[in-house]
């Protein structure tokens, strides 16, 4: 069993304080805002409605408790729930008040919303089939949840400079983006022993950095002594007087890789002397059920089969990562009478995988996913949740994504790379790793205002260190279509590996770009000043 917070009872109480002075004019939006963060809820873009984000520990959820998180957006008129881009899920469209009842019922089935936003340490990652899968080094899992337990029973991790990330990966393919974290591990055997390849100080965003190797290898019981040693660190030089230069990042662009190596050090051996590791219990997270060998059912794409007998997995894709409370709780409830004890894994492409699906079920669950969610397109194209609802968004990424996938044909689609939307320059899509990515932002064309993106391409975190995506332009919002059927039509002619065929067909992606631009400063359309 995970175990919660010790000081959840107190945070609640003090949350249910702080939403009724605010409600009573007792305290400003200013001094609530901070302290809703870290409890997991935000401001929607309307000013009326808010956003909870519940702590799904990786991304690991059992069938019964995803259903209550459902149940409680439902009877709450939540207007959807979102699956994230960090392995949680958020209730959308929800009244202040009702954000109260929302945690203290959530509190009974052992799930909670603190430390899930605001200057905390926020879910901590892991590829969504780790230990599921035979192409690993090994599962992951049981690592970042021991973290997670460690790391929420510390009050101090609740008001950090900024937020913390950490990630667990169990690939050189570094599906949990390692290479980008606070801290990152990437699994690693030597000696045939396990342990990892420790990254640090990385980040995306207005000022990203690939995060640099701490050390190549550790041992499997040292994760916890880096985990606190870096937490330390941050807390100690974090800036907390400049909001945008408070990351980890910006500690070691501050002081230099050197001097950053020697304080992060010297914080391990202080850590290493006060944690017993024997208290931590790695081996409590270990109990996996299934495991699969990666190949595909021929009854369907999205059906993985297991290596054990008569053991399969579903992928799940909802649509813009987006699903309406009343109709997904009905498919769970239908769910439930085949298998009450499935678990979902959720991923970070805001899909999830059903895991531990009886040879028998297949079927029938397959059946009952083709009532309830439409055939993606593309399983390859994520967009943030974007200026509809996030108050920092600049453009509506979810508007964009939709029309793309309402726009384009399926065969077009088929030949487009990896796609990642982000509404503003903060990356929560992380479109500086994608193989063509978009940020965000205002230009001007002819004195008008005009949503864009700049477009980013050949990002990847596949080699030893994350190369980010080059920028080759900026595009106006409702040109990015055109700009993806170029795009399309080139990998259908040259549908080689991506960085081959962008080292050969850049100079053709920026022409177009231009040509886009002259055509539009040429012949200005008022349409093009309203976003998605």
């Amino acid at each position: 069993m995970f175990k919660v917070p010790v000081s959840l009872n107190e945070d609640i109480k003090k949350y249910e304080l702080h939403v009724n002075d605010f409600i009573n004019e007792k305290i400003s939006k200013k001094d609530f805002k901070p302290f809703a963060a870290e409890s997991g809820v935000y401001w929607e873009r309307d000013g009326i409605n808010y956003m909870i984000r519940p702590r799904i520990p990786s991304g690991i959820i059992s069938l019964f408790s995803l259903k209550k998180i459902v149940e409680l957006a439902k009877k709450y008129n939540g207007s959807r729930l979102h699956f994230t881009t960090r392995q949680d899920i958020q209730f959308h469209g929800i009244k202040l008040e009702n954000t109260i009842k929302i945690v203290k019922e959530l509190k009974e089935y052992e799930i909670y919303t603190r430390g899930t936003g605001g200057n905390t340490a926020r879910n901590i990652t892991i590829p969504p089939l780790t230990g599921l899968i035979e192409n690993e080094k090994f599962d992951v899992a049981p690592y970042a949840l021991v973290a997670t337990e460690f790391l929420i029973q510390d009050s101090t991790n609740y008001s950090l400079p900024r937020k913390y990330k950490i990630g667990f990966s169990s690939t050189d393919e570094d599906i949990a983006h390692v290479k980008i974290s606070d801290l990152g591990f990437l699994a690693k055997i030597k000696n045939n022993k396990k342990g990892f390849v420790v990254y640090g100080a990385g980040g995306l965003g207005a000022v990203a950095r690939p995060a640099i190797i701490l050390k190549d290898f550790i041992s499997e019981n040292e994760v916890i002594y880096y985990v606190q040693a870096m937490k330390r660190v941050f807390d100690k030089y974090g800036d907390r007087t400049n909001k945008s230069k408070a990351r980890i990042r910006f500690i070691l662009e501050r002081l230099g890789e050197e001097e950053f190596k020697k304080i992060f050090f010297e914080e391990l051996e202080n850590v290493k002397k006060e944690i017993n590791i024997e208290n931590i219990n790695i081996s409590k997270f270990n109990k996996i059920n299934y495991f699969i060998n990666g190949e595909k059912n021929s009854r369907k794409q999205d059906v993985i089969k297991s290596k054990y007998k008569n053991r399969y997995i579903l992928h799940i894709k909802p649509e813009n990562g987006n699903v309406e409370p009343k109709k997904f709780y009905e498919f769970l409830l239908k769910l439930e009478k085949i298998d009450k004890n499935l678990e979902f894994r959720l991923s970070l492409n805001q899909d999830f995988y059903i895991v531990g699906i009886d040879g028998k079920d297949v079927n029938k669950i397959l059946e009952l996913k083709k009532n309830y969610f439409k055939e993606p397109k593309s399983n390859n194209i994520k967009a943030c949740t974007g200026a509809t609802t996030c108050q920092l968004g600049i453009c509506s990424s979810q508007g964009l994504l939709g029309n793309i996938l309402q726009t384009l044909n399926k065969e077009e689609v088929k030949y487009l790379p990896e796609i990642n939307i982000s509404g503003c320059p903060n990356s929560c899509a992380q479109h500086q790793i994608a193989e063509l990515g978009f940020s965000g932002r205002k230009i001007r064309v002819n004195d008008n205002v005009v949503p864009a993106y700049s477009v980013y391409i050949n990002g990847n975190v596949k080699n030893k260190i994350a190369e980010f995506g080059e920028e080759i332009g900026i595009l106006p919002a409702k040109k990015i279509i055109d700009f993806l059927r170029y795009v399309a039509k080139l990998r259908q002619n040259d549908n080689s590996e991506i960085s081959k065929f962008y080292k050969k067909n850049k100079s053709k992606l920026i022409d177009k770009i231009a040509e886009i631009n002259l055509e539009i400063k040429n012949n200005f359309n008022k349409d093009l000043s309203i976003d998605y």
